[in-house]
């Protein structure tokens, strides 16, 4: 069985609320739910947790194994409150039976249970009790019987405690006023709160309070309040109007501790819904949003757009937030025309995210300047690095960005990327818009991730923006690809139709024992691992004067220096030109309809099958190795297992060989280090058998 999340939130609530119908309806629609159990508490033993006598009378629980769901921190805080000592016997989720919930909560436990484990209920009594049980004639444990008193018994106490209220009433009035009406604030007597005074005065008094709302009414604080409090409220499904010019959460140490529990504060444009360990923030409204009244927070509370705008103002190139660690949903953030620097990773929504983000857009256009000194910077539409899931998101930007290689003596790179600069969890179903383009200086830039580590995902997305870099330092060439720079991981249904072009105007003497390098992909410009299944349907262009190009349909540079690299089942149309004004020498170059160089190394395979190219390949300098597939291969490492053959399932196919260049040449290094001309001429196939094959994925 697989429970639905919000059914066993629902029936939860129903246990809390000791809701017999609804309880009983739940149960009615799915028999199975009776085997739930929250973390370490069985559904039966989470009724008696809560006291839920109505239902319990009922209830009939299930024999079968326990279906585990996730357990909820304010099941855990209320339990721990309950167990005191006995804790120690459920620490690391150890699973706590309904007799010893009972025996726990002070419920009456049935004597068969003491017959079957009594030296368990005796260990759980005497560290909640501090005393063993008593035992039978036999030596059995026995269950605990509380002593009722006789009639004159009980009449002493009835007049003693008539004496001692009277007493306290006459000693201080307003004390024994707060007492019975309100509650002393304990988790036996939670103090009743109906008025923002009482509210606020319990707080100031008793920051640890354990507080029941019972009714509806409005809070006024000012931006500067700073009230702690740690303790517990119980919002009775009431509503808080919030007045003033505080937008924050004042009761942020409770929620992080999921001590909030059914409670709605209404802001202006916006409202929170606390739930537990959850709180929801819901937008009503467009709304306005200073990036310094953030000040770079870390968003801990879900937060739910409802398709609503964050229009973000006084952006300074600092990421908005600097962690998400809550679902972000539904929403559109505008940060208009911007002007900025930066000098540190970022992202224009958060540095880092660990959660999920889905159905979110970014707007952004403007100018941004990379200051740094000494050290990689990345910088990406939505965040620096993704931990988590980016879900159905769209980047709309259209930027100019720059980054001066030589300023500071500074020997870093700066990386731009539409969605994320690292991509170290998920990144699904992302893209850039048509009207998206970015031209930069001296930045290595991509459509959807800069860097991709391994074990990462890039999956079915696609970049429409057109992307352009260009750099005139000897000491730094340009690299630029649709959809990701660098990929250690895995990319996959992956679309570019966003003309790329990267070029170099730096002069480089014949007579140099080294060269830079422009890698230009449509899909990557390294890849380390694995691209399947993808397409690039625009046309890559690199212009260089002393920079070495390597430029592919699919991947302009692959190399593997462990284990196995794969390009496999990709397709390329568009067009590929060139132009350089050095001859190559002794050097390698490659442009290729589907990779410009593959390069293993120590050992590694490197595959290159069911791939396909309608590529025009048009180079002006006759010393550039161009191939209608495959530009060129290094097998200096003397490897030669690169998963060429004519198998089926591995035969590469091309229709347009590299026009002029006719068949596909393959330029290489051999084991000693000589410089070879070799040809590779898999077979061909007609346009039209490729165009049926690409229609399987292809994206128009």
């Amino acid at each position: 069985m697989s429970a639905d999340v919000s059914v066993e939130k629902a029936l939860r609530l129903a246990v809390i609320s000791d809701d017999v119908a609804a309880f009983g309806t739940l149960i009615g629609q799915n028999a199975d739910l009776k085997r739930l159990c929250y973390g370490r508490f069985p559904l039966e033993s989470l009724l008696i947790l809560y006291g839920a006598k109505k239902i319990l009378r009922t209830f009939r629980p299930s024999t079968e194994d326990y279906v585990f769901v996730e357990e909820y921190p304010a099941d855990y805080l209320r339990f721990k409150r309950e167990a005191g000592a006995a804790l120690r016997l459920y620490i690391g989720g150890k699973t706590v039976p309904p007799d010893e919930m009972a025996l726990i909560c002070g419920m009456r436990v049935p004597e068969s249970a003491f017959a079957e484990n009594g030296e368990r209920l005796n260990e759980v009594y005497r560290l909640r009790a501090r005393k063993n049980l008593k035992k039978d004639g036999s030596g059995k444990y026995r269950a605990p019987v509380s002593r009722k008193p006789d009639k004159r018994q009980l009449y002493t106490v009835v007049c003693c405690l008539i004496t001692a209220i009277i007493f306290l009433g006459a000693a201080s009035g307003l004390m024994g006023f707060v007492a019975t009406s309100y509650g002393d604030g304990s988790a036996m007597a939670p103090a009743l709160v109906n008025t923002a005074d009482k509210l606020t005065g319990t707080i100031s008094q008793n920051p640890g309070a354990h507080i029941e709302i019972t009714s509806d009414f409005t809070l006024n604080i000012s931006s500067d309040y700073s009230l702690p409090f740690s303790g517990y409220i119980d919002g009775g499904g009431h509503t808080l109007t919030m007045t003033g010019d505080y937008y924050l959460d004042p009761f942020a140490e409770a929620a992080a501790l999921g001590r909030i529990d059914n409670l709605t504060l209404q802001y202006a444009d916006f409202h929170s819904v606390y739930s537990g360990s959850v709180r929801r923030i819901v937008l009503d409204n467009d709304v306005t949003l200073s990036a310094n009244s953030v000040n770079g927070i870390s968003l801990t509370s879900s937060f739910d757009g409802a398709g609503h705008t964050v229009t973000v103002t006084d952006f300074s190139g600092k990421s908005l937030f600097d962690e998400l660690n809550a679902y972000i949903k539904n929403v559109t953030f505008d940060f208009g025309k911007i002007r900025s620097s930066y000098t540190a990773n970022g992202g224009f929504l958060a540095n880092v995210n660990n959660s999920r983000i889905e159905n979110v857009t970014v707007i952004a256009s403007g100018y941004m300047e990379e200051l740094s000194a000494g050290t990689d910077v990345y910088f990406g539409g939505f965040v620096y690095e993704n931990r988590g899931t980016i879900s159905s998101v769209t980047a709309s930007i259209q930027l100019e960005l720059i980054s001066d290689f030589s300023i500071n003596g500074s020997q870093g790179n700066s990386y731009f990327s539409g969605i994320a600069g690292i991509n170290s969890g998920t990144v699904s179903n992302a893209a850039t818009t048509e009207d998206s383009f970015i031209e930069s200086t001296t930045l290595d830039v991509s459509g959807i991730v800069s860097d991709n580590s391994s074990g990462a995902v890039i999956e079915n997305s696609v970049n429409r923006a057109s992307i352009s870099t260009a750099s005139a330092s000897v000491m730094w060439s340009p690299n630029a690809a649709g959809v990701v720079l660098n990929n250690y991981g895995t990319v996959r249904d992956c679309f570019n139709y966003g003309a790329v072009t990267a070029d170099s105007t730096a002069e480089v003497s014949e007579s140099d024992t080294s060269r830079p390098a422009v890698y230009l992909g449509g899909i990557a410009a390294q890849n380390a691992a694995s691209v399947l299944r993808c397409y690039n349907g625009a046309d890559l262009s690199s212009t260089s004067v002393g920079a070495l190009p390597f430029v592919g349909g699919i991947v302009g540079l692959n190399t593997c220096s462990a284990g196995e690299s794969a390009i496999t089942s990709c397709i390329a149309h568009g067009a590929i030109e060139v132009n350089t004004e050095l001859e190559t020498g002794n050097f390698l170059s490659g442009i290729g309809g589907i990779a410009g160089m593959l390069q293993p190394l120590g050992g590694s395979k490197i595959t290159l099958t069911d791939s396909f190219s309608l590529m025009t390949l048009n180079a002006n300098n006759s010393s550039l190795s161009v191939g209608g597939i495959l530009g060129s291969l290094d097998s200096r490492q003397g490897y030669y297992g690169y998963g060429f053959s004519g198998d089926a399932g591995e035969c590469l196919f091309a229709e347009n060989r590299g026009a002029e260049f006719g068949i596909a040449y393959v330029l290489y290094y051999d084991m000693l280090g000589i410089l070879r001309l070799g040809v590779y001429e898999p077979g061909a196939a007609p346009a039209e058998e490729i165009t049926a094959k690409e229609s399987y994925w292809y994206e128009e």
